[in-house]
């Protein structure tokens, strides 16, 4: 009984980890917006201030709509690393923070990629990332990559 529990939750572990590592190989990451925007490139400083929550406004000066991965999306913890090199629990609790205090909102999570390529080709606000896997998608929804997040940065 207890060799079965044990089992099982090296199992659960050994599953958890493989996609972590899997995600985490994830080299590249793209910044996107509507192909409309006016914006034709971003800083990595105004992307980390956009995604934490520090600039409300887009450098064109329309009020900018983050878009999220869901809340334990490896996705989500992924980028993070990437773009402030901290992980995905201290991002957490440094949005925890925020809104306690009533500063700020994180990003809107959606849920998964699918929603967040239409929203982005719909709203000329929105302002998400995606995996770069994900490129071809991103030109057949005419969207406009403005930042590239490379992990080895």
């Amino acid at each position: 009984m207890i060799s079965r529990l044990i089992l099982r939750l090296l199992l659960l572990f050994s599953t958890h980890f493989i996609a972590v590592v899997a995600m985490s190989s994830e080299s590249k990451w793209l910044v996107v917006v509507h192909h409309e925007s006016a914006l034709t490139s971003l800083t990595h400083k105004q992307v980390m201030s956009l995604f934490l929550g520090r600039a409300k406004f887009l450098p064109s000066g329309e009020r900018a709509r983050a878009l999220d991965f869901p809340i334990g999306s490896d996705v989500r913890a992924g980028f993070y690393q990437s773009l402030t090199g901290k992980n995905i629990a201290d991002i957490d609790a440094y949005w925890a923070r925020l809104q306690y205090s009533g500063k700020a909102s994180p990003p809107v999570p959606m849920s998964g990629s699918d929603q967040i390529l239409q929203l982005v080709g719909k709203e000329s606000s929105a302002i998400a990332y995606l995996p770069s896997h994900l490129q071809s998608q991103i030109a057949e929804h005419g969207l406009k990559v403005v930042f590239t997040i490379d992990s080895q940065q």
